[in-house]
């Protein structure tokens, strides 16, 4: 059978959504997804907590079947832990891959971002990930990601800090990056730019012509599934009607919602999934 991946842009903007399907080439089927609920832009860990639950229920969805996949947010995103934990299958991304790939091409990597917000998180995810020794540090170009797709306006910034950096390689920090590495490695010649979703891609591809899986040993092991609404759910669930009130979204989505894409279900009639096979 033909293996799937599953690319999750954990935000709710279909232009980014876009963006990232139109720069992947793979030999596997890929399917690129968002949730409906949730930050339109990823800009700050409070962004990524509220993306992650409509998105990982997308992952859950039994009738998306997939054998790897990808979430397409440049952080150490909390979605890529937690669907570890939920999957045996290789779950990859954006940070980890890219800057992987990175040390594979040079001695150090520098990262040029999005918003100056990035920055602290960034330098401890990379640390996190280990690759903190042979980062020579992380430049922003002052945009919201939501301006990211606007390559006339960011290329010329991209270009700008990845000069500066003056390391061997260079990570483009953000998902929408994709379209700028020929841009940026023809207007300095000799840089290696990294596209975090092309090293995302190939990694998990890698990973799948391996047979290999995610160690559920330690770390990654299973969770306990809760078949029931527990009283801290139900807190969580006026938290999460609250941010997305100041988000402009008027409801969570109904759990009769009968679209294939419903992601978040209402936490008064939540039942926990089983547990995937």
């Amino acid at each position: 059978m033909h293996r799937r991946i599953l690319i999750v842009n954990p935000n709710t903007s279909a232009a980014f959504t876009a963006r990232i399907r139109a720069s992947v080439r793979s030999r596997y089927a890929v399917e690129c997804v968002q949730p409906h609920s949730g930050p339109e832009t990823i800009e700050s860990l409070y962004d990524e907590i509220l993306s992650t639950p409509p998105s990982l229920e997308l992952m859950l969805n039994p009738g998306r079947p997939f054998d790897a996949a990808v979430v397409a947010c440049f952080s150490d995103h909390p979605l890529t832990h937690c669907a570890r934990e939920l999957f045996e299958c290789p779950v990859v991304g954006l940070l980890d891959a890219a800057c992987a790939t990175a040390l594979l091409l040079g001695d150090e990597f520098a990262v040029v971002t999005t918003s100056p917000s990035w920055v602290p998180l960034l330098r401890h995810g990379i640390a996190r990930l280990g690759f903190k020794d042979r980062c020579a540090g992380i430049a922003s170009i002052d945009a919201r990601v939501k301006d990211v797709l606007d390559d006339d306006m960011v290329a010329p910034r991209v270009v700008e800090q990845a000069r500066a950096a003056g390391a061997d390689v260079v990570v483009l920090g953000c998902a929408g990056f994709s379209s700028l590495r020929e841009r940026v490695e023809q207007e300095l010649p000799g840089l290696v730019a990294v596209d975090p979703v092309s090293a995302a891609i190939h990694a998990v591809e890698g990973l799948l012509d391996q047979n290999l899986r995610t160690s559920k040993n330690s770390l990654y092991a299973t969770p306990r599934f809760k078949p029931y609404i527990t009283d801290r759910q139900l807190h969580e669930k006026r938290l999460f009607e609250a941010a997305y009130d100041r988000e402009g979204v008027s409801q969570l989505p109904s759990a009769h919602d009968s679209s294939d894409d419903a992601v978040l279900l209402s936490y008064d009639d939540y039942v926990s999934p089983p547990p995937p096979q």
